[in-house]
């Protein structure tokens, strides 16, 4: 999970890309530990939204500075952001963008991915794609 500046960083920098949920990027209240990923490479490459407190956004983060690159998704809900487990395959696994309608998202990358409200699972197809746009979860 990303630290609150992170989170505020990638939401203002995203809303300029494709949107962002009113409130998102306020900042956490002092005190709050930082979690493990803030000491590591984080990349946040899309979000999609589909209420004000609905957004996914996408990208990757190393667990290590000489560590494979793995896949991140995080939830908005209208108060905060939540991880995700998204599926990585191999030692340069990413998600380069989300596109989200009311009940699931489509997240194309390596491995492209799909979330239909349960968890994210291999998508067929969309490996090496760089951006989408989808109408329904078809």
């Amino acid at each position: 999970m990303l630290t609150s500046h992170w989170r505020a960083a990638a939401c203002l920098v995203l809303a300029g890309l494709a949107g962002c949920a009113p409130g998102a990027a306020r900042m956490a209240r002092p005190g709050r530990t930082a979690s493990p990923l803030a000491k590591h490479a984080v990349l946040l490459a899309g979000v999609s939204c589909t209420a004000a407190s609905a957004c996914t956004a996408v990208g990757s983060f190393y667990t290590s500075a000489a560590g494979p690159q793995r896949t991140l998704a995080e939830r908005w809900d209208g108060h905060g952001w939540q991880a995700q487990r998204t599926v990585s395959r191999g030692a340069a696994s990413q998600l380069a963008s989300v596109s989200c309608v009311p009940g699931g998202c489509l997240a194309v990358g390596q491995p492209a991915q799909v979330w239909t409200g349960g968890r994210w699972r291999i998508a067929a197809g969309g490996a090496g794609l760089a951006s989408l746009s989808c109408v329904s979860v078809t």
